[in-house]
């Protein structure tokens, strides 16, 4: 029961009372990311084709290329195939067929048999004369080699003529190319390559085999066929979103091959319910044209029954009528800081580059006509431009990503807009720069090619003065160049998570991990696009290119600073220039100039430091802290060069005056800031999002989640996040940032193919960020080592272009430690397996986020009991994340029945073990470790702490405990009580003392010991005798007092039986008064709830949210001082509440109180 009790107002906070009431819960709708797109009503009375560009969805679908999406891209021309088809279909995920004919060595395929055939059709009926073939060999294991085979062809698969026959063969190194001549003068359809033996293993593989007629290569691979086809002839069906209800009256069918006779077109307006309004059983084929009795729905359904083949085949499904939705671009080009003209939204347009048949000069022209392309969200990968107009499905929602084509979007995309060049850039220099693009790029303006952008994490700045004018409208175009080796789709299941990346790697630098990890689906398309800002900037003739401050500090002492100044000078010009390099330093308006002379086109690198300009050396300086140890001051340099009266290109740039040092001398990684050791805590950041779609809010509130949860540093993991906005944010909350190249543990992907460009991306991604402090140490790789060559390159350059921050080699090795564990372990034994006190990159479990998560990742009928599509969403037995073995933990509380009752106890496994892990290395004095993962890319049930929609899990707040600044803990391996004390300031004559209760509430044990606790230290403060008569669970309270004050406090439950937890089914429900204030400040609503324990029984796990009044919708993202928090009886807890006015939409907030054994009750405000 929950009771309001009174209690006088505080200062400055407007006073609530609440009224009680019960709730049914509901699912969240809506996502915490903002599309640029809206709709609007299409109010016009022409009748025209409603599903263009909706989203689609089918019943079944044959592979991941022939998807209902297809149906409504506009594309009527149905393209026939190539076809491969194997005499074995055991291969593994990711190890197709089709890689065998996907143009890169980099991946294979492989059959579980010594023996099997290999058979290739050309598309469209073609047939050529095959005289030579070429067979190159996998990765690894020479002993799966093909040794003996024969090489036929045919015209209907059941007569073949021999050409080849080949025995004892030997490839002499991986992924060797062989050339093989057949003795061949006709042309066939098809081509069998039959493998007879292997060198000696249960297995066969290859990588690729390519076929020649007269020495030019016939498999194509840049054949696309627009259609959907289904994986069965059983009744089939697609539907179309239309958006909204629309008056419809006629349907128009497309059929390829493989058509119905029997079908009937049915319609709905809630996906439940659905009427025929026509049905046949003569269904023609070919094109055909339905005209209906006008009817509104706002889904169309088309219901296959019967069919002339073992498929059904469509090209297009055209809906004609009048209603529907416009998409439009709500985001506008607008000047932002020092003049820089965004190009955000506006007019960026998008199209597959198949259906352009006109060159970059001409689609760069301002009069070309881009009608029929829709609409691009800019900064945005290709697939979100797609999603936010509506014409895909959710790829995040239950197993939506299997709607949408893979081929579609593993394709060359044009992007293309036009806009007015400012007045005010008249006269100067102007640049076109892109921030960001995946994967690679031709860039044209106005008829011209400019330049190219080659790696997804490398700036684009180029020139466009001769071609654009002020005042007068400019065209740029950006051809967007697919993955040269993009890989194949893995699909997890309840089963396996599958392979780990892929081929993909060869590519590097790109967006590695959209091919697909135990954490992430893969991404249509792997996120090719614009995905960083675009903008236009204007200078005179001399540029400032990547300014960089140092700061040393006189250490110990803290009250100066020796500031040095690097940065780069660049005359555009043929004429020699003269002027003054000025900075203005802030806080504390420091001055300094400094006269430069260039010569015509020079480019000059300028170092300045207090030998040059003393004003560089700071007195009294606001230093820059990692979380937890102090303020995270700033400050900012306005730095320009002033030449011929006026000012020729200024930058602003924020720095922190901190200074970074490092100890390996007895093989553990030591680092300090401002000369004091730092106890990392963290976690890894393996992707913004999974369609890389977060803004500087986006960022912002996630990093800030970090801060909240005591963590005060962030690994980017396999460098997959090159926005500013993720190290600002950094910059401001204290997170610091293990900064990784592009290069996944070994096994998870091939080395890159072009280590040039490679390395230019490198030393952009240092010259672009350097300046930020939180930047903390460089990596080379992922759980190995890079290539000797780049790991020389990336030593070399992290110390030329910067010199301030480690790098090492290994994420995993030396004098750093990692590889898991992944699965759930026990607090046990994450306190026995901590020997050391290496920095521990990799560990983590999962995470199952709450009811109300669940619910909207999930459709209501896949809820339960755990299926397949829980494995999509990283719930996989037998993969590192062991779901099993988490199942086990969950059931240890009684055997979980439902969804619901999942999740509740899913709670208590997180809390207890996410404690656990982090307190194992900070009562082991550790430097620190990294939990796996803390970002969620997607909605997933494993590895992070808050979820994809930001609310957090009982496992955050196990980690926020457990990483409090001075903490005590208990020890369950050495039943000790420990204080970790991970501050600068040291505390006298505290005093530990520990509480045991019995599940009724009845205290059984209190013992207390005084201690002091330095900075820097862990002190052992008792050993725990446990009385007898304890209930089977009973409870360990642990309190840290400055005199009356508790200064830091703790919870576990413990049972009698180690781990056994069944009987906490039984305690009596807990009696919880309330007080609660209300105050809004800078669009900002805060709320302060006190909470007691009024009764006898303890308040196991309470947990708070907040939702809209109306809808029942959870306001996210919430900051909770405290969460899933346990109440002895009589105590009593403050929590403040924090969250955005604007995510109320318009309604009051309600706060709702639940927990182990609290009756869900909510708390209305007015």
């Amino acid at each position: 029961m929950i009771q309001k009790i009174k209690r006088s107002s505080l200062t400055g906070f407007l006073r609530y009372w609440g009224i009680l009431c019960f709730c049914v819960g509901g699912t969240l709708q809506g996502q915490n990311i903002v599309s640029p797109i809206s709709f609007v009503p299409d109010n016009s009375v022409q009748v025209h084709n409603l599903a263009l560009n909706r989203a689609a969805y089918h019943s079944s679908c044959s592979n991941f290329d022939y998807t209902a999406h297809l149906i409504t891209d506009g594309n009527t021309d149905v393209q026939g195939d190539s076809k491969i088809t194997v005499q074995y279909s055991d291969f593994p995920s990711g190890e197709s067929p089709e890689n065998l004919f996907d143009g890169s060595p980099n991946s294979k395929y492989l059959t579980f048999h010594s023996e099997g055939w290999i058979q290739y059709e050309f598309a469209n009926g073609a047939s050529y004369i095959i005289d030579r073939y070429v067979l190159t060999s996998a990765n690894d294991d020479e002993k799966r080699d093909p040794k003996n085979w024969t090489f036929s062809g045919s015209n209907d698969g059941k007569n073949w003529t021999l050409l080849d026959t080949r025995s004892d063969i030997r490839f002499n190194k991986r992924k060797e190319s062989l050339s093989f001549t057949a003795k061949n003068t006709n042309a066939y359809r098809m081509y069998r390559l039959d493998i007879t033996d292997n060198r000696g293993d249960n297995r066969t593989q290859l990588s690729e085999i390519d076929l020649f007629e007269k020495n030019v290569s016939r498999i194509d691979r840049s054949v696309f066929s627009s259609k959907w086809e289904s994986a069965g002839k059983e009744d089939q069906w697609v539907y179309i979103d239309l958006g909204t209800i629309c008056r419809i009256n006629k349907v128009k069918l497309f059929w390829g091959e493989e058509f119905a006779r029997s079908y009937q077109i049915q319609f709905s307006t809630d996906k439940r319910n659905w009427r025929s309004l026509y049905s046949t059983n003569e269904g023609k084929g070919g094109i055909e044209e339905i005209k209906l009795t006008t009817a509104t729905a706002k889904y169309v359904r088309l219901y296959m029954t019967g069919g002339i083949s073992e498929h059904y085949s469509l090209a297009e499904m055209e809906v004609y009528g009048t209603g529907g939705v416009i998409p439009k671009q709500m985001a506008v080009p607008y000047m932002g800081k020092e003049g820089a003209y965004y190009l955000t939204g506006g007019n960026w347009k998008v199209q597959r580059a198949s259906l352009v048949k006109l060159d970059g000069l001409e689609v760069s022209d301002p009069v070309f006509d881009d009608r029929d392309w829709i609409i691009a969200t800019v900064p945005g990968t290709v697939l979100t431009s797609y999603l936010n107009i509506g014409a895909i499905p959710d790829p995040n929602f239950g197993d939506q990503q299997l709607q949408i084509s893979d081929a579609f979007f593993t394709a060359d995309f044009w992007y293309r807009t036009t806009f007015i060049v400012p007045n005010k850039y008249k006269e100067k220099r102007i640049w076109l720069n892109l921030n960001g693009i995946n994967w690679k790029a031709d860039v044209f303006v106005n008829g011209h090619r400019v330049g190219d952008i080659k790696g997804a994490f490398i700036r684009g700045k180029f020139d466009i003065t001769p071609y654009v004018v002020s005042g007068e409208k400019a065209c740029i175009a950006v051809y967007i160049h697919k993955n040269d080796t993009p890989g194949q789709i893995t699909v997890q299941s309840l089963n396996s998570a599958g392979k780990n990346g892929g081929v993909l790697g060869a590519d590097n630098p790109t967006i590695h991990a959209s091919v697909g990890w135990d954490w992430l689906p893969t991404m249509r398309g792997r996120n090719i696009g614009i995905q960083d800002d675009v903008f236009i900037s204007a200078t005179n003739d001399v540029s400032l290119i990547d300014p960089f401050i140092i700061s040393d500090l006189p250490l110990p002492d803290l009250f100066s600073a020796d500031l040095t100044l690097r940065v780069e000078l660049q005359n555009h010009s043929d004429r020699a220039c003269k002027g003054k390099l000025m900075g203005i330093i802030n806080p504390g308006n420091i001055r300094f100039s400094r006269s430069v002379s260039l010569n015509a086109f020079e480019h000059r690198d300028l170092v300045l430091d207090k030998n040059t300009l003393p004003q560089l050396c700071i007195e009294n300086p606001d230093l820059w802290w990692p979380n937890g140890y102090g303020e995270q001051n700033m400050y900012s340099l306005e730095l320009s060069f002033v030449a011929n009266g006026g000012v020729s290109d200024k930058k602003t740039i924020p720095f922190g005056i901190r200074e970074m040092s490092y100890d390996e001398s007895d093989g553990v990684l030591k680092t300090y800031v401002n000369g004091t050791r730092i106890f990392f805590r963290g976690g890894n950041w393996g992707l913004s999002e999974s369609m890389l779609r977060l803004d500087k809010e986006g960022y912002d509130v996630r990093v800030r989640l970090h801060k909240e949860e005591n963590f005060n540093m962030i690994r980017n993991w396999v460098g997959m996040t090159g926005d500013e906005d993720f190290y600002r944010a950094c910059d401001k909350y204290g997170v610091m940032v293990w900064d990784d190249f592009w290069l996944a543990n070994p096994g998870d992907g091939p080395n890159p193919n072009d280590e040039k460009m490679f390395m230019k991306n490198a030393v952009d991604k240092i010259k672009h960020f350097r300046n930020h402090p939180s930047i903390a140490l460089y990596c080379g790789r992922n759980e190995g080592n890079p290539p000797e060559t780049l790991n020389k390159a990336l030593r070399e350059q992290t110390s030329l272009l910067d010199g301030t921050r480690l790098y090492i080699p290994h994420s995993a090795t030396g004098t750093v430690s990692g590889f898991g564990p992944y699965s759930v372990q026990n607090p046990r034994h994450y306190f026995k397996i901590r020997t050391h006190r290496k920095l521990h990159s990799e560990m983590g479990m999962p995470n199952i986020p709450s009811i109300e998560s669940m619910k909207k990742m999930l459709p209501e009928d896949k809820y339960w009991p755990v299926n397949d599509v829980w494995g999509l969403h990283d719930f996989c037995i037998h993969s590192a994340q062991g779901a099993s073995g988490f199942m086990n933990a969950v059931n240890r509380y009684g055997k979980a029945s439902d969804l619901q009752d999942f999740c509740k106890k899913a709670q208590m496994v997180n809390m207890e073990n996410h404690k656990a892990m982090f307190e194992s290395f900070v009562g082991a004095q550790s430097n620190g470790m990294l939990m796996w993962m803390s970002q969620s890319a997607w909605p997933s049930t494993v590895w992070q702490t808050y979820d994809y929609y930001l609310d957090q899990t009982a496992g955050y707040y196990g980690c926020k405990k457990a990483l409090e600044p001075l903490h005590i803990l208990w020890d369950s391996q050495l039943d000790k009580v420990k204080v970790a004390n991970n501050t600068r300031q040291g505390y006298k004559n505290l005093i530990a003392e520990v509480l045991i209760y019995n599940m009724d509430g009845t205290l059984m044990l209190r013992d207390s010991v005084r201690l002091d606790s330095g900075s820097d230290t862990v002190t052992d403060c008792m050993s725990i005798v446990y009385p007898k008569k304890l209930s089977p669970v009973h409870f360990i309270k642990l309190e840290l007092k400055d005199g009356n004050k508790i200064i830091a406090d703790n919870f576990y439950w413990r049972g009698n039986k180690y781990q056994e937890y069944s009987d906490l089914s039984n305690m009596l429900p807990a009696d919880l008064q309330y007080s609660l204030y209300r105050e809004k400040s800078g669009g900002k609503v805060f709320l302060t709830v006190d909470i007691k324990n009024a009764g006898k029984n303890i308040a196991l796990m309470t947990r708070l949210k907040v939702l809209r009044d109306r809808s029942k919708e959870r306001v996210l993202p919430v900051y909770y001082s405290d969460n899933y928090f346990s109440l002895l009886p009589g105590e009593t807890k403050q929590v403040i509440l924090e969250f955005n006015a604007k995510d109320l939409q318009g309604e009051n907030p309600v706060l709702g109180i639940e927990g182990w054994n609290i009756d869900y009750m909510e708390i209305v405000e007015f």
